[in-house]
């Protein structure tokens, strides 16, 4: 993950942090970013593992990023969006559903798994505390988040 500066038309590098696996779509709020991180364990007598984590990147410092990650969850997933205080990923293979992550204080933290309806959650919004979740034919599903 590379943390630039941009100064007219020029991008200056002011640092990298390794992040140890696939990363997936990045988004910034405010002073932090958020992505996926897959990794893949191939076996060659099996079918391997898959795992995915939430890495949050706080840039107050932009000289020295500070990346705080989820524990792994088993499965297979990406970084869809950032609500205020939640991230959502695709969750599954077909993208049989989305993972909610708490977003606070510390390191994200998994709250839930909902199954979705449709083929893949292409889009999403959030109005107070409900996720509306766009799926193409299947329209739009509302899923009511924990206080």
């Amino acid at each position: 993950f590379n943390v630039l500066r941009l100064d007219g038309g020029v991008a200056r590098l002011m640092s990298t942090v390794r992040l140890d696996g696939w990363v997936g779509n990045v988004f910034v709020r405010g002073k932090k970013a958020y992505t996926s991180i897959q990794r893949y364990q191939w076996e060659p007598m099996g079918d391997g593992s898959s795992s995915v984590r939430l890495a949050e990147i706080d840039l107050t410092n932009p000289r020295r990023p500070v990346v705080r990650g989820s524990a792994a969850q088993r499965g297979w997933g990406w970084l869809l969006g950032v609500e205020g205080d939640r991230a959502i990923l695709t969750s599954g293979w077909g993208q049989q559903g989305i993972d909610i992550y708490k977003l606070g204080a510390g390191a994200p933290t998994f709250e839930s798994f909902v199954r979705t309806r449709g083929w893949w959650t292409s889009d999403l919004a959030r109005q107070g505390n409900r996720l509306l979740l766009a799926s193409g034919y299947w329209g739009v599903q509302a899923i009511d988040l924990p206080r």
